[in-house]
């Protein structure tokens, strides 16, 4: 139970850090697109693209700034080998999705993003995804950051949590007793008798003596004696 405690406990720490510090995912595909993300986030790229055909290629990723260059540069290289797993390629690896982040984005982080895969085995085919603009804005332009939903779900959890562990403490307090008092544990506690109050007779608690037991009749050896 303590176990499963630390592992809840761990996971309401990271999910409070995700809330509080923000992540926000954009995918990088063939749509052009949008995204306004918070100042001060960790921006998640996703390159979604089909390389199922690839066994080796490269990985671009190109940023276009908002103010600046009218050219688009390489912040980011991957390379990619799948050369010797080509006779247990699953369905789950026909996508390869590389991932990139930028962490505590600023200003200087809007601008056009896009990624572009290049194929060196078996072929040489380029392919590209489309732009999808940046747009790093201030928490007050953005709506609904963090989500309400965020909060609701780390404010139940940590009550569920708080209930646990006063549960924790209720039951290894009980143990604790029973293991300092074993002998007591499964006895009765013995019925007190009420003492005798001033005044009252003490027969009450006495057994009634026949009264043949102590009126016998005269013995006849006193009676001669005394004649």
């Amino acid at each position: 139970m303590e176990m499963s405690l630390k592992q809840s406990t761990l996971v309401l720490l990271t999910v409070a850090v995700l809330v509080v510090s923000g992540q926000e995912h954009v995918d990088l595909d063939h749509r052009e697109k949008t995204v306004d993300v918070a100042i001060g986030s960790s921006l998640t790229l996703h390159c979604k693209l089909k390389t199922e055909k690839y066994e080796r290629f490269r990985v671009h990723w190109e940023f276009l700034p908002s103010s600046g260059p009218n050219s688009s540069q390489i912040i980011h290289k991957d390379l990619v080998d799948r050369s010797a797993k080509t006779s247990n390629r699953t369905t789950a690896q026909q996508y390869h999705w590389e991932t990139y982040i930028i962490a505590n984005v600023t200003d200087k982080n809007s601008g056009s993003y896009h990624c572009k895969v290049i194929e060196e085995i078996p072929g040489f085919e380029n392919v590209q995804s489309k732009k999808t603009q940046v747009v790093i804005a201030t928490p007050n332009l953005v709506p609904e950051f963090p989500k309400w939903w965020m909060w609701m779900v780390l404010c139940l959890s940590i009550l569920a949590l708080f209930i646990l562990l006063l549960i924790c403490a209720v039951l290894r307090r009980r143990c604790r007793r029973r293991q300092e008092d074993p002998i007591y544990a499964n006895t009765r506690p013995v019925a007190k008798q009420p003492s005798p109050r001033p005044g009252a007779p003490a027969s009450n608690n006495l057994k009634a003596v026949p009264s043949s037991v102590n009126l016998r009749p005269p013995s006849p050896r006193r009676n001669s004696y005394k004649s």
